[in-house]
């Protein structure tokens, strides 16, 4: 039986190390040298577009409250994610 599994996105900027290997020791997987991994996961995927980490840092609008009570009206009506910090299901605990 194959389980569903998601790592949360701030375990990944928190510790990416770590979560590499709890991941792939959770899927059964124990490679000998994380640094590919470790390289990887260090650059970012979309430099030069505008969401680029760069972009993303020089951005200096302010959140648009309006736009968050409308988004947590909208989840209050959804099937099962509730509120903006909704957790999936079987998330790993990192």
């Amino acid at each position: 039986m194959m389980l569903d599994a998601s790592v949360p996105y701030s375990s990944w900027k928190l510790d990416p190390r770590q979560t590499a290997f709890s991941t792939l020791d959770y899927c059964g997987v124990c490679p000998d040298d994380l640094t590919t991994i470790e390289e990887t996961l260090a650059k970012d995927s979309q430099a030069g577009s505008p969401v680029s980490q760069d972009a993303v840092k020089k951005k200096t609008t302010t959140p648009n409250f309006f736009d968050l009570a409308e988004l947590n009206r909208y989840l209050k009506s959804h099937p099962y994610i509730q509120t903006a910090d909704f957790e999936v299901a079987n998330t790993l605990k990192i």
